[in-house]
């Protein structure tokens, strides 16, 4: 009878034993899988930020190519600025020729040409205004990112 006693009990504790072994288990198991989603969650995390790196990257090369464009437009509308000056000069030259030689019809289609040619080079001095405000908010822009 003791025997047997000390059977079931030594058998109860085994039971016991084995249980709480088998939590353990389950509660590494838990913790591992606890573990597994945080790295996956930091993982997430580290792409969200190259994502958000590369589209910061993307907008400042975005903002250079935008930058070139209106420099480029800039030199182009000096240019045309340049010789809308030439013309300008080579117009006044004319006039004094034809005031020279007292052509009146001449004369007064030279005016009048002379008038547009100078209304052409004060737009032109807007648009170069313009374009030189613009370039200056893009650079600002650019400092800021």
């Amino acid at each position: 009878m003791v025997f047997t006693t000390t059977t079931t009990s030594t058998t109860i504790l085994l039971l016991l034993l084995l249980l709480l072994l088998l939590l353990l288990l389950l509660l590494l198991l838990l913790l591992l899988l606890l573990l597994l989603l945080l790295l996956l969650l930091l993982l997430l995390l580290l792409l969200l930020l190259l994502l958000l790196l590369i589209l910061i990257l993307l907008l400042l090369l975005l903002l250079l190519l935008l930058l070139l464009l209106l420099l480029l437009l800039l030199l182009l509308l000096l240019l045309l600025l340049l010789l809308l000056l030439l013309l300008l000069l080579l117009l006044l030259l004319l006039l004094l020729l034809l005031l020279l030689l007292q052509q009146l019809l001449l004369l007064l289609l030279l005016l009048l040409l002379l008038l547009l040619l100078l209304l052409l080079l004060l737009l032109l001095l807007l648009l170069l205004l313009l374009l030189l405000l613009l370039l200056l908010l893009l650079l600002q822009l650019l400092l800021l990112i």
